[in-house]
């Protein structure tokens, strides 16, 4: 029996695939704290994770890939990748126990309910992560 990859995989795997050379972005044009240089956001993933990134870069890099994402399939694919250490650890949590097919029916919801989130937030908000990952 072959299995398939789940929900979350299959996005992160996407990710990854478009991340160095079609999800990219100018670090000056998003926030001057950002290097004038182009990332890819598979690399801004990271410097979202660091703990001294301050706020207002992680929440101008969201504003940036939400738009984005609200616009382009291949960007809403970055914009779950950012969120993809989350959903993660939402998954792993709520997943205990479960069966192959309740894993895959529970990463599916995660992931339905954070594009929704993504077509639907508020951009003037701060802590953009914390909405678009809260449980």
């Amino acid at each position: 029996m072959a299995f398939a990859p789940s929900p979350l995989a299959v996005v992160e795997n996407g990710f990854i695939r478009l991340a160095p050379t079609h999800l990219t972005l100018r670090g000056t044009d998003v926030h001057p704290w950002l290097q004038d240089r182009i990332y890819s956001l598979y690399e801004l993933r990271d410097v979202l994770m660091d703990e001294g990134t301050p706020h207002e870069v992680r929440d101008a890099v969201w504003r940036h890939t939400i738009r984005a994402a609200r616009l382009s399939q291949d960007w809403m694919v970055g914009a779950l990748g950012l969120c993809m250490p989350a959903l993660r650890s939402t998954a792993r949590r709520t997943c205990r126990g479960l069966t192959a097919a309740g894993v895959d029916a529970v990463e599916s919801a995660i992931v339905s309910e954070v594009i929704h989130r993504i077509r639907t937030i508020n951009l003037r908000y701060a802590r953009l992560a914390w909405y678009l990952a809260a449980e």
